[in-house]
């Protein structure tokens, strides 16, 4: 068989997808051994250009919630565009990539950034089937507890009655900005007994419209002419901020901070000011800051990428942070910077050394859940974190030639690969040549 995928790709793509399961394949071997109950399975010779359909393969027969941890942010990137096309346009809403954020104080975060860690937070808590990708650097940032994500989620209803001056009130409590015109997500403004706001989970923004305390309608509005799309009959609100502002939280980031040196006075001053505070302090926040581990229920699949890569990647990640962080320090102790001076007070807070996921944290999820090991092609000793493998199978998979450009040297290669008898499936945007 030989299929060329430009023209009419979702058919033929299915088929192929389907195939890596429903035959007698090293992949539809290791989904047996899951149904089986086996906990950790491991899957050979698989490289990095492959993982992505072996992964939309293994998604579409299972359907649930399935976490793909990553050694780098680019390898992160590249599986989730090629897993756009694998699942197609019916299923692309099942797929996430989460990017975390920036462990420094300061560091500025695009709306869309936090929108859609948000959106992908209030989807994993209502237990969505979904196919998350992340890598280490993004898996070490915490994220707010799940019980709270749950107490301060509500709904903004017509016909309800909220309160005008409570859901003011509450939009400010979750973090969100007032102004005068709304231009981005995460954003309010006023206007009379009218309050335009886009959710931190919408699409677009909305203008509601209140009669007293009562809502009597919600429309969603384009940003830049300012005119309704369409009619609403709920929005779903949640949280913009992972820190609510709450008085509590800022006297536990003060307690847990602790201390008498020069980042912590700069703290301190920071906390008088009354400004709000970043999500790169959760683990100061809370008693126990959440991961997405947390987030994802018992019968979730966790694929692990090349682990002797990813602690590798971990380890690199402590040691550059060490670095950056002694040199401050030390110009710290030597008095060469006044701490009074604004500007030295954000770089001493930058310096604040939050604690932050490890992937020791592993060891819990992985006796939780069931673990897909994709080894690399050298893994070395085993981390401690990797869980113990029940089965393992062998897929080879190698990187196609490049033929120099040459079509005759590509079609040689498929004719000697038919007269094999293989079937080959062909993903191109220039099916005219071939």
């Amino acid at each position: 068989m030989i299929a060329t995928l430009a023209r009419s790709p979702r058919p033929a793509l299915d088929a192929f997808l389907g195939r890596l399961v429903d035959e007698r394949t090293p992949l539809s071997s290791a989904i047996e051994a899951f149904e089986r109950g086996l906990r950790a399975v491991a899957l050979h010779e698989t490289i990095p250009a492959a993982r992505p359909t072996l992964l939309a393969a293994l998604y579409r027969a299972r359907r649930r919630p399935t976490l793909v941890l990553l050694p780098t942010p680019d390898a992160a990137e590249r599986a989730y565009a090629d897993l756009l096309c694998y699942l197609g346009e019916d299923r692309s809403a099942d797929l996430f990539l989460h990017r975390g954020r920036e462990a420094a104080f300061g560091s500025i975060e695009s709306p869309a950034e936090r929108s859609a860690r948000m959106t992908l937070l209030a989807a994993l808590d209502a237990q969505m089937p979904l196919l998350v990708l992340t890598s280490v650097a993004a898996l070490r940032s915490f994220v707010m507890p799940r019980a709270l994500l749950r107490e301060l989620r509500s709904e903004l209803r017509v016909g309800a009655e909220p309160g005008w001056e409570a859901t003011i009130r509450g939009l400010h409590r979750l973090g969100y900005e007032r102004t005068d015109i709304v231009g981005a997500v995460g954003q309010y403004a006023v206007r009379g007994g009218i309050l335009d706001l886009y959710a931190a989970t919408a699409e677009s923004p909305t203008r509601i419209e209140f009669f007293g305390d009562a809502i009597e309608s919600i429309r969603s509005f384009e940003i830049e002419s300012q005119r309704s799309i369409a009619p609403l009959e709920a929005l779903d609100l949640l949280p913009w901020s992972e820190i609510p502002r709450e008085e509590c939280y800022r006297h536990d980031i003060a307690e847990r901070i602790g201390g008498d040196g020069p980042r912590e006075r700069a703290v301190r001053a920071f906390l008088d000011r009354g400004e709000d505070l970043p999500d790169a302090w959760i683990a100061f926040a809370y008693d126990r800051p959440a991961t997405l581990f947390d987030y994802l229920p018992d019968d979730a699949l966790l694929a692990l990428v090349e682990p002797a890569t990813l602690a590798a990647i971990e380890s690199a990640l402590d040691d550059e942070r060490v670095r950056a962080r002694s040199s401050l320090l030390a110009d710290a102790a030597a008095e060469e910077l006044d701490v009074r001076d604004e500007f030295v007070d954000d770089a001493l807070l930058a310096e604040i050394e939050a604690p932050h996921p490890r992937l020791d944290a592993l060891g819990d999820a992985c006796a939780r859940l069931q673990s897909l090991v994709l080894p690399g092609a050298i893994e070395g000793v085993a981390p401690t974190w990797l869980p113990r493998i029940d089965a393992s199978f062998v897929l080879e998979t190698r990187p196609s030639e490049h033929y120099n450009r040459q079509m005759t040297l590509f079609l040689e290669a498929i004719r000697e690969a038919l007269a094999r008898r293989e079937s080959i499936v062909i993903l191109t945007s220039g099916v005219a040549r071939v």
